[in-house]
């Protein structure tokens, strides 16, 4: 009899460069004294810096993921606006998306979008419906992120609620969230080996640290103070472009 058919694979290298991020901050020993009496200035000033650094790495992966030169965008079918919530169709924009990752062989699990974005998607009726079934005006509430994931038939939604201060610095504060309105994501994510999947990772050169984020602290006798370091020696990586799928939404909050 003849041979079974035979296929062929090609695989490609990739590299990617770890960058380390860190901060410090300065903690007198006589401030540390005196402010002990109500709270332990080392630990709060530790917790701070930490804050920092992952608003960092926040605003790194908000960055890497709504980039639509390397993810495909696509319009949703209303824009997101306050003026169209009652025509907004975000359970069909997910189910779009949700059939062009399967046609390239990726089955989407997550959800991802802003704040504000979330905000008016639990608003709106279409999707209230999809949950509910059709609703009377006056009884409806707002849908949590996990009756969301289950209207769109997604294991999970992602809300970016972190925020920062979008001014210079001196200038007058100005609140903002990390992840921007302008996209969706609808896609596939995974974590450990990337034979597990998903759009990316955030990879953490372990040689130099054991966590993604690690705390450590030195002594200045100079100026009798404890230096207190935050640091984090990473790299966001998209390891599979077709693993997500961005809808432009065209957000308004008016």
């Amino acid at each position: 009899g003849s041979s079974y058919p035979r296929s062929a694979r090609a695989f490609d290298n990739d590299n990617f460069t770890f960058v380390e991020y860190g901060l410090e901050e300065v903690v007198p020993d006589a401030l540390a004294s005196d402010v002990s009496r109500f709270f332990g200035l080392e630990t709060e000033t530790a917790k701070i810096l930490l804050r920092n650094i992952q608003i960092g790495h926040e605003a790194e992966v908000a960055s890497t993921l709504f980039d639509n030169s390397v993810f495909n965008a696509t319009s949703a079918l209303v824009a997101y606006t306050v003026t169209n919530l009652a025509t907004i169709n975000f359970v069909a924009d997910v189910a779009a998306a949700k059939q062009r990752l399967l046609k390239k062989g990726v089955i989407a699990n997550t959800v991802i979008m802003n704040q504000e974005v979330f905000d008016l998607v639990r608003r709106s009726p279409l999707t209230q419906n999809q949950f509910f079934g059709v609703v009377a005006t006056d009884s409806r509430r707002l849908l949590s992120e996990q009756e969301i994931a289950s209207a769109a038939g997604v294991e999970k939604v992602l809300v970016g609620k972190a925020a920062k201060n979008s001014a210079a610095k001196g200038q007058a504060f100005s609140g903002a969230f990390i992840l921007p309105t302008t996209y969706v994501a609808v896609g596939q994510v995974a974590g450990g080996d990337f034979a597990s999947g998903g759009a990316g990772r955030t990879i953490v050169w372990s040689e130099d640290a054991s966590a993604p984020f690690v705390a450590e602290s030195y002594r200045d006798e100079g100026r009798r103070s404890n230096i207190l370091r935050v640091r984090s020696n990473r790299v966001v990586k998209v390891i599979d472009s077709t693993a997500m799928e961005l809808v432009t939404t065209s957000y308004s909050a008016s």
